[in-house]
């Protein structure tokens, strides 16, 4: 009936969200995980174990020729090889209650979207080798909700995630173009569960081409981070450099950036651009390498998959690849 889609960029989670969902009520759904660490897992017995529902287990498929410190391309490609009409994604190291996809079929039946509040519950009372989790263990900070889409929305209204925008800052915009779009979300709580994970164990950022030292020092993570909180990007270190790297977009009217080294860039006021996407109502990615950002029309990708590649996955992922 629906798809859940995992990208895995994280070790040692994957095989627990496996045995969570076996323990699911309903059971009509299809799982497809994108692992950064397939080499490494695929042949793990837990991998090729029969479960209550259809299961892919793929590799990794991005985009490693431009800079960039997170890529959201991966779950634009998740949703392209989803089988189904509606899918979602759920975050490699959330926990999800054993009545999720029976609720989640509810929303579908109903043609309703949802948005699954993550509370997080804090890694020490995660217990990888019993796959349990305490729920005694949770706080009062909620995560990213998780979205249940369809493919019409999300590739010809949304056009996915923003892969873009990404590369000079982890913000995910896609909640604020859902709301700009018209769309009723319903809330749900009590279902989902993140996992907050040791840092030790984060390997993100590990499988794409970086930013050159340059840029890097210039346009470091915790500027972009603090910009979201002060709302304006501190501009402190060489402002030669940082000048020759800077300009105003002439089609968003925002202030942009661009490594002439490594062509690394994007907007680097997020706050900024968040308050752009709600006051404008944009809800289309960029889809051209313009000024440093780079998107698909993931639309016209959708169709030609449909159209001219066959339903086996394999040939779906070989089709992915010659999309960028």
């Amino acid at each position: 009936m629906f798809t859940i889609l995992i990208p895995v960029l994280k070790q040692g989670f994957l095989e627990s969200q496996l045995c969570w969902l076996s323990k699911q009520t309903y059971r009509d759904f299809t799982v497809i995980a994108m692992d950064a660490f397939y080499r490494h897992t695929r042949y793990q017995p837990w991998v090729s174990k029969q479960y209550p529902f259809q299961f892919h287990h793929i590799p990794l498929v991005h985009n490693i020729q431009f800079p960039k410190r997170c890529d959201y391309s991966i779950k634009n490609n998740l949703a392209l090889l989803s089988p189904t009409n509606e899918f979602l994604f759920l975050s490699d190291t959330a926990y999800v209650a054993p009545n999720f996809a029976k609720v989640v079929s509810d929303y579908v039946l109903n043609s309703r979207f949802v948005a699954f509040d993550s509370t997080t519950v804090l890694y020490n009372a995660y217990d990888q080798g019993r796959h349990q989790l305490d729920l005694n263990g949770q706080t009062n900070e909620l995560s990213r909700p998780t979205l249940l889409f369809d493919r019409k929305t999300f590739f010809y209204i949304l056009n996915g995630f923003d892969e873009a925008t990404t590369y000079c800052f982890e913000v995910d915009s896609i909640f604020e173009r859902m709301v700009n779009t018209g769309h009723k979300v319903s809330p749900e709580k009590g279902v989902v569960f993140h996992i907050l994970h040791d840092p030790a164990m984060n390997s993100f950022g590990k499988f794409w081409k970086k930013p050159c030292e340059k840029c890097e020092a210039l346009f470091p993570r915790w500027k972009f981070e603090m910009a979201m909180d002060t709302k304006e990007f501190p501009m402190v270190g060489d402002t030669e450099s940082m000048g020759q790297m800077t300009f105003v977009d002439r089609t968003l009217g925002i202030p942009m950036f661009q490594c002439p080294n490594c062509g690394f860039g994007g907007c680097y006021e997020p706050a900024l651009y968040g308050e752009l996407i709600m006051r404008e109502r944009l809800t289309e990615a960029p889809q051209s390498a313009l000024e440093g950002r780079v998107g698909r029309n993931l639309g016209k990708v959708y169709e030609t998959m449909v159209s001219k590649v066959d339903s086996d996955i394999s040939a779906k992922m070989a089709f992915l690849r010659t999309t960028y």
